[in-house]
């Protein structure tokens, strides 16, 4: 196969203006083209800026790393060499990789900025992928349900959510026609497909019944709270899923009851100073040092992972560990090669600090994260 030429152009295009009395976050585009590609080969990706440094800082990297996630672009801030978008799509002489990428700005409100990212892959079979990220316009936050909702409010959403969906399950169910009893159906009449979705929703209905909302995609819209649920087929049978997404929305009137303090200062009264998230969960980006070089932090929420980068290398590495019971942090790393070091970091009015210490050697370094 003949090597792939292609034609880069980067533009930044303006998509967004701060409202005044706040310092609301504005949207550019990061493009290039790829010729070669045909059709495809259109990239576009956002960029934030405005409002405070470290919070635009926090979600650029979360959006362009997302821990070296498929859907980002997979580099580590400031380390692309030709173009944003080299690590993901197909290489030259490859059918292999994304070969476009779009997105679209869900809301911009002066509390919170709601993004959709879409992208189209090609390999073994070709994907399109869809991720929504939220993020307090103040902190650079990646909201979750349990930021919005009292602990009670959660429970109640979930449950609301669930009988939603099973009732949409139930109702398509009610609408099979019933089996005939004679010799198995082909899978290609109408009669076999009726029996493929009958299994399909009869075991997906479990599932579904014990779904846990807080998995969930979330996107904030500029009136509805919406989240979306992965559709139950795997990819040899989607043909028969007509159900596919399960996407529950409400309207943040209708979840006032639910909502938190923080919740209904931001969706409700929308307002970009509602403070709850300012000295709130400790997840996402951090920056900092480890003795005198400059790191990044990656903090999943509970039960995702975290991995850190010496920002003048760009390599992530692995981190197993998390919030303890007292309240502090400890982490192990797993470096490829070499010795293994542990953290342990307690947080304190400005992020974490604490020491980096080397198994083996024994060195210890301070760390300060922010």
């Amino acid at each position: 196969m003949a090597a792939r030429t292609f034609r880069i152009s980067i533009l930044l295009v303006l998509i967004a203006l701060p409202l005044t009395g706040y310092a609301q976050l504005q949207v550019t585009s990061l493009k290039a083209v790829r010729k070669d590609l045909g059709s495809d080969g259109q990239y576009s990706f956002p960029l934030v800026s405005g409002g405070a440094p470290n919070a635009t800082a926090r979600i650029n990297a979360w959006l362009q790393s997302e821990q070296l996630r498929l859907s980002s672009l997979q580099v580590f801030t400031g380390h692309g060499k030709k173009s944003p978008f080299e690590n993901v799509w197909p290489a030259p002489g490859s059918w292999s990789g994304i070969d476009s990428m779009s997105y679209k700005i869900v809301a911009n409100t002066p509390g919170y900025l709601s993004l959709l990212i879409l992208s189209e892959g090609s390999g073994a079979h070709t994907s399109d992928n869809s991720d929504y990220y939220n993020f307090d316009a103040g902190t650079g936050v990646q909201l979750q349900l349990e930021d919005l909702l009292t602990q009670r409010g959660l429970q109640l959403f979930q449950e609301r959510v669930r009988k939603a969906r099973l009732k949409r399950i139930d109702d398509f169910l009610a609408k099979l026609p019933k089996p005939s009893g004679a010799a198995k159906p082909s899978e290609d009449s109408a009669e076999g497909t009726a029996e493929a979705q009958r299994q399909l929703y009869t075991n997906c209905r479990a599932g579904v019944a014990e779904d846990d909302v807080r998995t969930d995609e979330l996107s904030l819209e500029v009136t509805k709270l919406v989240v979306i649920r992965e559709h139950c087929a795997p990819h040899a049978i989607e043909a028969v899923d007509d159900l596919w997404n399960f996407r529950n929305a409400y309207s943040f009137s209708s979840l006032r009851g639910e909502l938190n303090a923080y919740g209904r200062c931001l969706l409700i009264a929308r307002r970009g100073d509602c403070g709850y998230l300012r000295e709130a969960p400790m997840r996402g980006e951090l920056f900092g040092t480890i003795g005198s070089n400059q790191v990044t932090f990656y903090l999943g929420a509970a039960g995702n992972s975290s991995s850190y980068a010496y920002d003048k290398i760009g390599a992530f590495i692995p981190l197993s560990g998390g919030k303890q019971a007292d309240g502090s942090y400890y982490f192990t790393e797993q470096p490829v090669g070499g010795h293994k070091a542990v953290f342990v970091l307690k947080r304190g009015a400005e992020g974490l600090a604490g020491n980096w210490t080397q198994e083996g050697t024994g060195k210890t370094l301070a760390v300060v994260l922010h």
